[in-house]
């Protein structure tokens, strides 16, 4: 940033402190003076940075104390769509902003729903990691197969797009569906959350693709049974989706053929996580649907701006209000 740049940027009242090192905390901090965002140890915080006035946390509780630990603290800026780690009342309460980066129109949206076909691939064409079989057994296409898709926002419809490339048969559900988006995604079928057992009895392909703001029914034993016994179930959204014993069951049991997940209850996981068990059909990746390099830089740009809209005196975009 040149001379002429930092003129432009308003004097912030404290420091944006990241909870992530990484791409994403680097190129928030190019758009701001030397020293103004630094990266830090969730557990430092309160420590090291008291004069925090943006805090951009991971995954970690940020809950009535953290606040009151950063007196200058004004916004708490997620670079997700998620804020359940966020003590939003408590937040309300101290005047604090709490605002989030929508996963459409950042790149996220797009980087997800790739990471979510990746996981259809590798599960359709049994692909292990490194290893290299000749003799592998006849893996499936995903030319005319049915992929039912739970959850229609920024990654549901991004999925859905980039699935109608390979001409499968999409059956989708959203909280509130309108007729006209069925059309515009090439929808077979579009039903609510009541109507999850047609998606989950005709589909060859389950994915998860909601928020996790409207969790009242996680995916549990129950669904999987519902489910075709030669199909696959995907998460990419959110952990609490899933009933991971329940999975891990249904994969023992040959209930569903096999299963992706990108997300996960608690992570990292534990080194005896269940889910770490040999023999399950089940490909895992570490949350990394959105770290690309689209994504983090449109998520730098979405974060940057509301730090200078709340240094103005004006509140965040995307704004959430306990």
């Amino acid at each position: 940033m040149n001379n002429r740049e930092q003129s432009k940027i308003p004097t912030l009242p404290g420091r944006v402190v990241i909870t992530s090192s990484g791409n994403l905390a680097q190129k928030v901090a190019q758009q701001f003076p030397p020293e103004t965002v630094i990266t830090l140890p969730y557990d430092r915080i309160s420590l090291d940075a008291p004069d925090t006035f943006v805090l951009v946390p991971g995954i970690q509780l940020v809950d009535a104390a953290l606040m009151d630990s950063l007196p200058q603290l004004k916004l708490i800026q997620r670079s997700s769509v998620g804020v359940e780690n966020v003590d939003i009342p408590a937040a309300t309460q101290r005047g604090i902003y709490v605002a989030n980066v929508p996963s459409a129109g950042t790149g996220n949206a797009e980087s997800v729903a790739e990471l979510a076909i990746l996981h259809m691939l590798a599960l359709a064409r049994n692909y292990q990691d490194g290893e290299l079989n000749w003799d592998q057994p006849e893996g499936q296409s995903l030319w005319g197969k049915t992929v039912g898709i739970y959850g229609l926002g920024g990654i549901g419809q991004a999925l859905a797009r980039r699935l109608r490339a390979f001409e499968v048969q999409l059956l989708g559900i959203k909280q509130h569906p309108a007729p006209s988006l069925a059309a515009a995604l090439g929808l077979q079928w579009l039903g609510t959350p009541a109507e999850r057992s047609h998606l989950l009895q005709h589909s060859d392909f389950v994915i998860i693709a909601a928020s996790a703001d409207n969790v009242t029914q996680p995916f549990a034993w129950e669904d999987f049974q519902q489910m075709k016994s030669t199909a696959y179930f995907i998460n990419v959204t959110r952990g609490i989706w899933v009933d991971e014993i329940a999975l891990v069951k249904a994969l023992q049991n040959r209930i569903i053929a096999g299963a992706g997940l990108d997300v996960f209850q608690q992570e990292p996981l534990e080194p005896d996580s269940p889910l770490l068990q040999a023999n399950l059909n089940l490909r895992l990746t570490p949350h990394s649907g959105g770290h690309t390099d689209t994504a983090s830089t449109g998520i730098a740009k979405a974060v940057a701006a509301n730090i200078l809209l709340v240094a103005q005196g004006q509140p965040p975009q995307h704004l959430i209000r306990g």
